[in-house]
């Protein structure tokens, strides 16, 4: 199989991928395909699948970001993003640091 190229493909690379097997909460097929977010995460504990959650809008996901720098102090969390899809979607995450002196 080649490479997925967009949403579509990732949807079914990941059906293929867990065809008959499962994970904990895993969306139905339906259910992705009428989330407004879909991320596809790759889980430290399951080799060369992703997994996926489904959202209702970026609320968790900026909260996901926003927790990386104290997490990291202590270790790399167990799921790290890989691809993030917004009504179809990809969204490419840019990240940018603001920094205040403290009075």
């Amino acid at each position: 199989m080649s490479e997925p190229k967009n949403f579509q493909d990732y949807v079914q690379a990941h059906e293929r991928m867990w065809a008959g097997k499962n994970y904990p909460n895993r969306p139905a097929l339906a259910d992705i395909l009428a989330s407004p977010v879909v991320v596809f995460w790759i889980d430290n504990t399951i080799k060369d699948q992703h997994i996926v959650t489904l959202h209702e809008n970026l609320v968790p996901i900026q909260e996901y970001f926003d927790s990386l720098a104290l997490r990291l102090m202590i270790g790399f969390p167990k799921r790290r993003l890989a691809f993030l899809f917004v009504k179809g979607k990809e969204v490419k995450i840019k990240l940018k640091a603001s920094f205040e002196v403290a009075k």
